[in-house]
C-alpha cells in the first residue's frame, strides 16, 4: 500500500495530474469528500446541542450523572435536620435534666410546638428548635430516651 502510494506520488511528480488509463486514480473524487464532510457537518450540527443539554441536566429526566449528586444533597439535608432535632431533643433533656419523654405518636411528627410531652419536658418549639414555627422538613418519632429517627421524608 505504501509503494503504491509513494508511484502514485512519482507518477504525479514526473507527469503533472493527469490521469493514467481510462479508470482514473484509485479513490475518492473532491465531489465526493465535500459530500461526506456535509453529512458529518450536519450529524455534529444535530449532536452538539443535545449532548450539550443533556450535561447542562435540563429536561424532565436530567442527566445521569447529576442524578446521584441531587440524591446526596438530599441525604445530606435530611441528616442535618435529623441532627438539629436529636439536638433539640438532647438540649431540652439535660436542662430539665428529665431522662425520658413520652414516646412519639405512632405516626410521628414534623410540629413540635406541643411535642414532647411527659413529666418535666418542655415543646422543643421555640425554645430548642429553631427553625420556621417548630415545623420540619421530615416526619419524626422518638423513643422513651429521647433517641430521635426519620419516619419519612419527602
Amino acid at each position: 500500500m505504501l509503494r503504491a502510494g509513494l508511484r502514485k506520488a512519482l507518477y504525479m511528480l514526473r507527469n503533472g495530474f493527469s490521469e493514467p488509463g481510462a479508470g482514473g486514480w484509485p479513490g475518492f473524487t473532491l465531489t465526493e469528500l465535500l459530500i461526506l464532510i456535509g453529512v458529518f457537518t450536519l450529524m455534529a450540527v444535530a449532536a452538539v446541542p443535545a449532548y450539550s443539554y443533556f450535561l447542562r441536566g435540563e429536561g424532565e429526566q436530567g442527566p445521569l450523572v447529576s442524578r446521584p449528586t441531587a440524591l446526596m444533597a438530599n441525604a445530606e439535608v435530611q441528616a442535618a435536620e435529623l441532627l438539629t432535632v436529636q439536638m433539640a431533643m438532647d438540649g431540652m433533656m439535660a436542662s430539665g435534666q428529665i431522662v425520658e419523654v413520652e414516646p412519639s405518636p405512632m405516626h410521628g411528627t414534623d410540629s413540635f410546638d406541643t411535642l414532647p410531652s411527659g413529666a418535666g419536658s418542655e415543646p422543643l418549639y421555640p425554645g430548642f428548635l429553631r427553625t420556621e414555627a417548630g415545623l420540619t422538613n421530615c416526619v419524626y418519632m422518638w423513643t422513651s430516651m429521647g433517641q430521635v429517627y426519620q419516619f419519612t421524608c419527602p
